[in-house]
């Protein structure tokens, strides 16, 4: 199952299982690495807990947060062109 959380919202999983325990797995979109909390406790997403069949939990973002995008650079050496209103820069 996969929802979007952009607002408050509850989310109810039914699983047709005999199965005690379930896996959950909390991450984050676009970016993964991004804090969250599960029950009060601060994870680094994505995040997968082992959960018991019929109980609770909350899921909470932490805002704001930033994302580091530094690795995707190519290269060390960047030219500064011109404003957005079109004057030259050296």
């Amino acid at each position: 199952m996969s929802c979007k959380i952009d607002n408050p919202k509850k989310v109810v999983a039914v699983y047709n299982t005999s199965s005690t325990k379930h896996n959950l797995t909390v991450t984050t979109f676009p970016y993964t690495g991004l804090d969250l909390k599960i029950d009060g406790t601060t994870y680094t997403s994505p995040r997968t807990l082992s959960v018991d069949k019929g109980t609770s939990h909350t899921i909470q973002v932490i805002s704001p947060q930033e994302q580091d995008d530094t690795s995707k650079v190519s290269g060390t050496d960047m030219k500064y062109i011109r404003e957005m209103d079109g004057r030259q820069h050296g």
